[in-house]
């Protein structure tokens, strides 16, 4: 299956990751964005087609246009495709990156602590199904 122009990849495992990629299926403008568990068979071949090591990923990894985005430059790029208030948060972008990056990896090296790590997978709904890339 080819996904639309924008995917994200995400911690399948991380209760946190999850719930925000609900948090998006839920509040996006359009339904252009396609998602995957990084320990998915194709997001590793879409992390070798863009010579990304999936070894060394621990992070939401956004790719639009051929592009790829990490940590908070992947939030950032991802609020723009939310309705308003939350595409607010695309406007930070303008922040120095080693800030949002720090603020990043604080949360996303203690998800599992706070958030744990999910027994099971999310499954989408019906409606969504197609747009969840294995």
């Amino acid at each position: 299956m080819q996904h639309n122009s924008s995917l994200i990849l995400y911690d399948g495992h991380c209760l946190l990751c999850s719930r925000v990629v609900q948090f998006i299926l839920i509040h996006e403008k359009n339904k252009d964005l396609s998602f995957a568990p990084l320990t998915s068979v194709y997001a590793n071949n879409i992390l070798k087609k863009h010579k990304v090591d999936s070894e060394l990923i621990n992070t939401v990894v956004f790719i639009y246009e051929d592009a790829i985005c990490v940590k908070s430059n992947a939030v950032f790029r991802i609020a723009s495709y939310l309705k308003m208030p939350y595409r607010i948060l695309g406007f930070l972008n303008f922040l120095p990156r080693v800030i949002t990056d720090y603020i990043y990896d604080l949360i996303a090296n203690s998800r599992y602590k706070i958030f744990k790590k999910q027994r099971s997978c999310f499954i989408p709904t019906d409606e969504n199904k197609n747009r969840f890339l294995k």
